[in-house]
């Protein structure tokens, strides 16, 4: 019931700082009393904008959060509102706080649970049969079974899912991700879709990982480093110190010298012993790099004493990126990489943002560095002879759970453990785990399958994402020979996901981040078809769509290709079954679209209307505009204009009439709630005067106003008439309805109510209860003064009828002596909805004992009644077309 003005879509920038600023806020959030708190604060903001639904629509291009603050509706929630999100974002915004209601409320129930759990185990008790928890139906909850879930199979488990109408763009954002450079930062990527509850999966688990996020201080080298977070103290330069040198043969020579000459006594040692600057180096007792041949080089502030020359070439490089530099050091493939860390600490005199924020070291695949020696980092590199190790810095905050930490855990049961940084993504973890020789008939590529959600993660994935904020998860590790590459392309845009051979392809659609990846937000699945392959049109049926993967799989192996096709429906009045048409994109014009359609004689039919509100559509128009795939294809005669005519009321501006009326063409039988919804007018402040005398019900069909004039004219008025009346046909039981003032008469009454049944007045007389109206001058007014509402009744006073059958249709309608065939055709034909212009072709024909007999348009009742000597009440005849 939401206006088309509030379901526009976030748009990505305000969309993902919104999704931010929302999970910041949430996270945080670790007891049942707050996450209830929250709750409460979204739902009564959800109340608030619904009860000023009206206003946002009014205000549609304003910032939401300043029309709140006009409004006066103070809500925390508020605060995390981008500005830029505006009026129209109204539906996606209530998407974006009703899922979060939701995961809250699954959070709650969680924490109560485990309380419980706690609770009983502490009292250590035996364990008393208890009332289920009525929400585990609609929790997944891990960790409950150590195998594989596998249940029966629902075949029929084939919906998509409602989506957040948000696009998403993944070529916007700036690259801040060091791991990952080149993609923009935090993309939304698809993943393969989390099977219904009966989905078997067919895999073999490798390994298991538990993923959970832990705090800075898990890991032992932040520890190490951070225990020695005081700087040293500096050596005095000026004080001579003995300085120990050892060469290559294990010579060692020991000197006096003042600090501040060191690397001068250095450089005269190689002229000395004629040592090769190229070849020899020297370090210090922590295995790194003093380069002494440059004055200028920055000493360290605790100066070593003890010196060794070796080899140049068994000096491996170590590069710290650290905000926008990098920093070199040199050591040997035996030197700790503690010593290292501390050294450039203590070298660069860092200066942390805040207080609570430290530094932490990571490798190039996102792990975080434990104490070891440089060449255990060098084993880790794909290129280990490059000799070049890249340790990444960041500054995170002391308190956060900012670390993702995965426990591997074998087939032998055996663990490894490696923490990771909040970027680093699966395809990181991939390249950790090639470096176990205990995984049992390891793959050359591993693939990563969430078991509780069922679905193969994306490479480029962050860790992060995949965790449950207050539980670990469960991933299994499978080869990557049992997934595949699935791609869908729409349009313009192709999408790839990968996913078990296993897998039936009606699952891999209930994807909501593929299906706004693929710009199909907007699109039922029904209006879908799926095609196989980049170029065949081998349309795919329900049957085919329900079986796994590896039905379609190349002997090759290669992706399997989709490609989505949008399926218009073309209706017609005068034709039940609908026919079809494929489009592979919706950048057609409507005009295009009515060409294709087959078997159209073009002077029949004319338009494409919409089949919500029943306008007539623009040729021009192009179907990504029209948010629809079902369109009614019309005749000329099944068309017709209306006007309406603005109030001048509460205009800013004075426009003349022609400014001030809507224009449009509508099919015949279109409703009034159809003028309504095409033009977003409000149903409970504007109403349709017809005739400056009657507001119709909304549900009134157009071909029922008279069309002499060819438009059918309305005023748009802010306020109803007073006097709702109701007026049933006591033939058939039908009713109608209308509002009008008290100095209506009766006579319009009863020429209205004829008009709406499409009766012919004569034949009528309007009652109320058992009293005949027969005074056409009375208005309601002199029935009663006060009325606010009356029920009137139309009867027949008729004697005699005429039965006309018309394919598989039968009506009555009253008749007289006098009346002429030509007539009895006319008022048939107003009742088949047939245009009136059709007259010509077609005929009557009586229906006696003998046979159908074909009777002259100007005879009469009278003399039909020569056809039948018993003259019956009710007249049999047909109605068909003319023979051409």
């Amino acid at each position: 019931d939401v206006s088309q003005i509030l379901r526009i879509p976030i748009e990505l920038e305000f969309d993902n700082e919104l999704t931010e600023l929302i999970q910041a806020a949430t996270i945080s959030l670790d007891s049942v009393e707050k996450i209830k708190s929250f709750i409460q604060t979204i739902t009564e903001l959800l109340n608030d904008l619904r009860d000023n639904e009206y206003f946002l629509q009014r205000q549609w291009a304003d910032s939401l959060k300043e029309t709140c603050r006009i409004l006066a509706i103070e809500n925390s929630f508020l605060n995390f509102v981008p500005i830029g999100i505006k009026c129209e974002n109204y539906v996606a915004l209530c998407i974006h706080l009703i899922r979060m209601r939701t995961i809250l409320q699954e959070r709650s129930v969680n924490i109560e649970e485990k309380e419980a759990k706690q609770w009983d185990e502490s009292m250590n008790i035996n364990s008393v049969e208890q009332q289920p928890n009525r929400f585990r139906e609609y929790l997944n909850l891990s960790g409950e079974s150590d195998e594989t879930p596998c249940a029966s199979t629902d075949p029929e488990w084939i919906e998509w899912p409602e989506t957040d109408p948000t696009p998403a763009d993944p070529s916007t954002g700036v690259n801040l991700d060091p791991w990952n450079p080149d993609r923009p930062s935090e993309p939304t990527l698809p993943r393969a879709m989390a099977n219904p509850p009966g989905e078997t999966l067919e895999y073999s688990s490798l390994f298991e990982l538990t993923i959970a996020l832990v705090p800075l201080s898990t890991s032992t080298l932040f520890e190490q480093i951070h225990s020695q977070n005081e700087q040293p103290t500096a050596t005095d330069l000026r004080k001579p110190l003995k300085f120990t040198i050892t060469d290559l043969n294990g010579k060692t020579t020991v000197s006096l010298w003042r600090s501040e000459i060191l690397c001068q006594k250095l450089r005269d040692l190689f002229k000395k012993e004629k040592y090769d600057e190229n070849i020899l180096v020297i370090i210090d007792k922590n295995k790194i790099f003093l380069n002494f041949l440059n004055d200028d080089i920055q000493l360290p502030k605790q100066i070593c004493q003890e010196y060794w020359i070796i080899r140049k070439d068994s000096l491996l490089t170590v590069q710290f990126q650290f905000r926008e530099n990098r920093f070199e050091y040199f050591s040997t493939a035996d030197g700790e990489i503690s010593a290292i860390i501390n050294r450039f600490v203590a070298d660069q005199n860092i200066t942390p943002l805040s207080e609570g924020i430290y530094l932490c070291f990571f490798d190039e695949q996102g792990k975080a560095i434990e104490n070891g020696m440089v060449t255990d980092l060098n084993k880790q590199l794909e290129n280990p002879e490059a000799k070049t190790i890249l340790i990444i810095v960041t500054e995170d905050n002391l308190n956060a759970k900012s670390l993702s930490q995965v426990t591997l855990r074998t087939e032998q049961n055996q663990e490894r453990i490696g923490l990771f940084h909040s970027d680093a993504n699966w395809d990181h973890v991939n390249e950790w785990l090639k470096h176990f020789t205990d995984i049992t008939d390891p793959p050359s590529e591993y693939a990563f399958l969430d078991r509780e959600q069922k679905i193969i993660l994306d490479d480029e994935q962050s860790i992060s994402s995949t965790i449950e904020q207050l539980q670990p998860t469960i991933i299994d590790g499978i080869s990557r020979n049992s997934t595949t590459k699935v791609i869908f392309t729409y349009e313009n845009n192709s999408v790839s996901i990968n996913a078990l051979k296993s897998s039936r392809i009606c699952h891999l659609l209930n994807n909501e981040d593929l299906l706004r990846r693929l710009n199909l937000i907007d699109i039922s699945p029904n209006d879908c078809v799926l095609v196989l392959g980049e170029t065949n049109e081998q349309v795919l049926s329900q049957e085919d769509i329900r079986q796994p993967l590896m039905t379609y799989l190349s002997a090759e192996d290669r992706p399997v290709h989709f490609r989505i096709s949008i399926m218009i429906q073309i209706l017609r009045y005068d034709n039940s079954e609908p026919s079809s048409l494929l489009l592979p994109s919706r950048n057609v014009t409507m005009e295009h679209i009515f060409q294709s359609i087959d078997n159209v004689p073009a002077n029949v039919y004319k338009y494409l209307a919409s089949n919500s509100t029943k306008k007539i559509i623009d040729d021009c128009e192009t179907l990504s505009n029209l948010h629809e795939t079902k369109f009614l294809l019309v005749k000329e005669n099944e068309t017709c204009f209306i006007s309406v005519k603005k109030s001048k009321s509460n205009q800013l501006l004075d426009l003349d009439d022609e400014q001030n009326a809507i224009h449009q063409k509508f099919t015949i039988y279109a409703q009034i709630r159809d003028i309504y919804q095409e033009n977003q007018l409000d149903i409970d402040r504007h109403y349709c005067l017809y005739s400056n005398d009657f507001v119709p019900s909304i549900d009134t069909q157009l071909f029922l106003f008279p069309r002499s004039n060819s438009t059918i004219e309305f005023a748009l008025i802010d306020q109803n008439l007073p006097i709702k009346v109701t007026i049933q046909n006591k033939e058939n039981q039908q009713t109608i309805q209308f509002h009008c003032s008290s100095t209506i008469n009766v006579g319009r009454l009863h020429s209205i109510a004829c008009q709406f049944f499409t009766l012919n007045g004569k034949y009528y007389e309007l009652k109320k209860s058992d009293c005949i109206l027969d005074d056409e001058d009375i208005t309601l007014h002199d029935i009663d003064s006060e009325m606010k509402e009356i029920e009137l009744q139309l009867e027949p006073k008729a004697t005699i009828h005429s039965s006309i059958k018309f394919g598989q249709r039968i009506i009555e309608l009253p008749c007289s002596l006098d009346t002429s065939v030509e007539v009895i055709i006319k008022e048939a034909l107003d009742h088949f909805r047939v245009c009136q212009e059709d007259y010509p072709i077609y005929q009557l024909f009586t229906l006696t004992d003998d046979g159908e007999s074909e009777i002259d348009d100007t005879f009469s009742i009278e003399n039909i009644y020569e056809l039948f000597p018993s003259r019956p009440e009710t007249i049999p005849f047909e109605l068909k077309r003319k023979q051409v």
